[in-house]
């Protein structure tokens, strides 16, 4: 038992049950759990972002749990409009995080050919995610392609504004900078940050916005704010040569050796710390000088941060005073969840997610809190964490 959680440590997951073997359960797994988010409080430095702690749930809050197993089902079958919870219905569609993926102007055959690569994958990603996909862009979609502006407006503001799932934007393609402004290079007449800002704004739901154009950085300032996740292939408008890692990104995610904090799951920060190092070696292979550099923002200060930032998840250095690093939104931040093949509902996830981005933030503030301040706060934290895993893992194991 020692030398399996003595060699999970080494990975520095940031969630607790990375780090406890999967036959454990029941009352044993709640104490080690315990002990071991306590272990990860007291040792690890992660700076996140201040999320309070959520109090004692509601008994009616009961109500809103789903057992994941129905949810899996019915996304399966397809057959059914609406979920089972407890005694109410949700609709199918509360669940199912949107993916829109916009394929820009090839230019070039070769370039051409690549963005059809990446649009597959990616494509293969989403329906895997049980995601409901839109595409833009592509010769297949649309017979008249300078429409294609029009027709990312229109999906944009066909999406519900308010539902719990994520919106995932995917660019593919060439971007240019000119004048100050940023533009993704559509077919017809280009988008551009501004525009993509304009267009964004009745939507009160996380956004994951991939841009893996060159000149993509100027999206970041541009975009970035509460509850977006933002990931440019480059870090300024003047990166303007083909960009190399929209390819290494989506391979990442798909993948599984970028799962560095071993949950089961690529996030997109794991992605993004991933394709970075793999860009930076093929111009390493190459001989040739690095014409891109890309960059995250979570924390909404319109900055972002590239990989060489991170030592694996987590940052190099504090940040600033009354700043946030990036990052600690990115790292909980998945298309296709694990969490619901161990038994966590959308409800559950999302109350996980509160905990630990606390839990970072408690790590944080350590040195500045007495021992009993510490000791007291790490409780309030840690005893509902353990038992919303262990909620979520006895529900796993009964299926």
């Amino acid at each position: 038992m020692t030398e399996q959680l003595t060699g999970t440590f080494k990975s520095r997951s940031t969630r607790p049950s990375a780090c406890l073997p999967r036959q454990l359960s029941g009352q044993r797994r709640l104490i080690l759990l315990t002990v071991v988010s306590f272990f990860l409080a007291s040792e690890s430095a992660v700076f996140s972002q201040d999320v309070e702690a959520p109090g004692t749930a509601k008994e009616s809050d009961a109500n809103l749990l789903q057992d994941s197993s129905q949810v899996v089902k019915t996304l399966e079958s397809g057959k059914a409009d609406v979920l089972p919870v407890g005694d109410k219905k949700r609709s199918i569609a509360d669940v199912v995080p949107d993916v829109v993926i916009v394929q820009g102007a090839g230019g070039l055959p070769e370039y051409t050919k690549e963005f059809d690569a990446w649009r597959s994958k990616w494509t293969e990603f989403a329906k895997q995610g049980n995601a409901s996909l839109s595409h833009v862009g592509s010769p297949k979609d649309s017979e008249k392609p300078e429409e294609d502006r029009a027709v990312l407006l229109q999906t944009l503001a066909g999406l519900e504004t308010e539902k719990p799932a994520d919106v995932w934007i995917v660019f593919l393609g060439h971007g240019t900078f000119s004048r100050g402004s940023a533009k993704f290079n559509l077919r017809g007449p280009d988008i551009s940050a501004t525009d993509l800002e304009e267009a964004l704004k009745p939507l009160k739901r996380r956004i994951i916005l991939i841009n893996c154009s060159s000149s993509s950085g100027p999206f970041i300032n541009q975009l970035s704010g509460e509850d977006r996740v933002i990931v440019t292939a480059t870090r300024s408008g003047e990166e303007q040569n083909f960009s190399r890692f929209g390819g290494f990104f989506i391979d990442a995610l798909a993948g599984s050796d970028a799962d560095l904090d071993h949950d089961e799951q690529v996030s997109v920060h794991e992605a993004f710390l991933a394709a970075s190092e793999l860009t930076r070696l093929f111009y390493l292979s190459e001989g040739r000088i690095p014409s891109e550099h890309a960059l995250i923002d979570d924390n909404g200060d319109q900055k972002g941060t590239p990989a060489s930032a991170f030592q694996g998840l987590h940052p190099v250095k504090k940040p600033k005073s009354g700043t946030q690093f990036d990052g600690r939104l990115g790292v909980r931040t998945v298309l296709t969840a694990a969490d619901q093949q161990i038994g966590f509902t959308l409800q559950e996830r999302r109350q996980r997610d509160q905990l630990e981005t606390s839990l970072d933030q408690l790590r944080s503030e350590k040195d500045s809190l007495s021992v009993d301040e510490y000791q007291q706060r790490l409780e309030e934290i840690l005893i509902p964490l353990a038992k919303l895993y262990q909620q979520a893992d006895s529900r796993g194991d009964s299926r």
